[in-house]
């Protein structure tokens, strides 16, 4: 048992995804201005066919975080930026990767530290 507040990313929200799906339908969506991980295939998305269906997957498919970090990795990311409360997903990141670096953006004032950071 995970102690989590829902069903996230499992079959039971399949319902949920094909919803989302009708949503997308009348949604025009474009090719990405830059490429992302879709965290459904740990694959680069670079253009717009398969935006819809990997955006309806993602609610009930597992994440492949790890894949996609890895995926990242390959590619030359070398940074990678946790916004959001807690340091759960830089704590991933040491086990998957010690090498690169990672940075937490918790509060307005951590942008600033981030972005001297990338400088």
């Amino acid at each position: 048992m995970l102690n989590v507040s829902g069903p996230f990313h499992s079959g039971m929200l399949t319902g949920a995804g094909e919803k989302l799906g009708e949503a997308l339908d009348k949604t025009a969506i474009h090719a990405p201005r830059i490429p992302y991980v879709a965290n459904v295939t740990a694959g680069f998305v670079t253009t717009a066919e398969p935006v819809r269906e990997l955006l309806i997957k993602q609610v009930s498919s597992s994440v492949r975080w790890q894949q996609s970090v890895e995926t990242m990795i390959a590619a030359g990311v070398d940074t990678f930026i946790e916004i959001g409360p807690g340091k759960t997903l830089a704590g991933f990141m040491k086990k998957i990767n010690k090498e690169v670096k990672t940075m937490n953006v918790e509060k307005l004032e951590d942008v600033d530290k981030a972005v001297s950071a990338l400088l």
